[in-house]
């Protein structure tokens, strides 16, 4: 399950932000992409910070947290095209996959599964740790 949940973490920032764009497609993609165009974001939007402090929830490392928005930058440019670039699909297209995160799987490259896979992995053991230590 936790795999599905670090879709989702990325594609509520999706959601939060794609609408507010100029360029929706390239200026959404670039900041998942880019830390610093993401945390000036983060420090104005009190719900990108939500979606923020979820991924920091894991106990990722920075590049594993890097990992999480690169993948969503992924996930969002192949619905972008697959849309049309139609804002109103992707918008429901996100909305529907925020509800069922395990139905984005069908939509994966074997490589992004690769990496959620990994992800949750790290998610996981990083979990199991704080656990035992407490």
């Amino acid at each position: 399950m936790t795999k599905y949940f670090l879709v989702s973490i990325g594609l509520a920032w999706l959601g939060l932000n794609a609408s507010s764009l100029a360029d929706p497609i390239d200026e959404t993609t670039s900041l998942l992409k880019t830390p610093s165009a993401r945390a000036v974001v983060i420090q104005k939007d009190p719900e990108a910070k939500k979606a923020d402090d979820r991924v920091k929830s894991l106990g990722l490392s920075a590049g594993s947290e890097q990992k999480v928005y690169e993948l969503s930058s992924g996930i969002f440019e192949k619905m972008a095209l697959e849309s049309g670039g139609d804002a109103e699909k992707m918008s429901n297209q996100v909305q529907k996959l925020l509800r069922d995160p395990g139905s984005i799987e069908k939509q994966l490259t074997p490589e992004q599964r690769a990496q959620i896979h990994d992800l949750a992995n790290e998610a996981e053991s990083n979990s199991a740790v704080k656990l035992i230590s407490h």
